[in-house]
């Protein structure tokens, strides 16, 4: 949460018209990084706290699925399935968020809330920001100000809220990791 209300308070700040047109184009693409960032460090922290999600997570996702082990090579490999399994996820971009979604249901059998609308139109514009400098596919300027960068950080604060509590269910008989407060 800390990460969104630095991104708020930035947006507030008060500067030159070329100045802010830049700062709340990067603090727009931010509050999608935040979301990234959450998402990935309450997944890793969640599958550390259980071996069952770790088994959970590697039997049924495809790349695991495919990867092919010599019976000479199970000791050892086992060994370094934890490796494996962070540097797996570590690549994972977040905010692809069919194939999050689809990572903590493997993982921890939680179905994501309904993306909304503001969302994955703010993932669309982070990659115009990030990759096209602010362009839309059509060579025009995006336009991103105070008012959508709150509503962008409203609509992903309600998204990892409802995340959030899937997880906490998890641990009903112990507790779950937390990112949230954090976030």
């Amino acid at each position: 949460m800390s990460s969104l209300i630095d991104i708020e308070s930035a947006a507030k700040i008060r500067t030159s018209e070329k100045g802010r047109r830049t700062l709340h184009k990067l603090l727009f693409a931010n509050v999608i990084t935040a979301l990234e960032t959450f998402l990935g460090d309450l997944f890793m922290k969640t599958l550390s706290s259980s071996d069952k999600y770790i088994e959970d997570f590697v039997f049924k996702t495809p790349h695991f699925q495919e990867t092919q082990i010599r019976l000479s090579q199970i000791f050892q490999r086992f060994k370094m399935i934890d490796a494996e399994v962070r540097a797996y996820i570590r690549k994972h971009n977040w905010h692809m968020l069919k194939e999050s979604g689809m990572m903590y249901k493997r993982a921890f059998n939680i179905v994501f809330p309904e993306i909304p609308t503001t969302i994955a139109d703010g993932i669309r514009d982070r990659h115009n920001i990030v990759h096209r400098n602010g362009k839309t596919e059509d060579g025009s300027d995006g336009l991103w100000g105070l008012a959508e960068i709150l509503a962008l950080k409203v609509a992903v604060l309600k998204l990892a809220s409802e995340i959030d509590e899937l997880v906490k269910k998890l641990g009903q008989k112990k507790e779950a990791p937390s990112d949230l407060a954090e976030f």
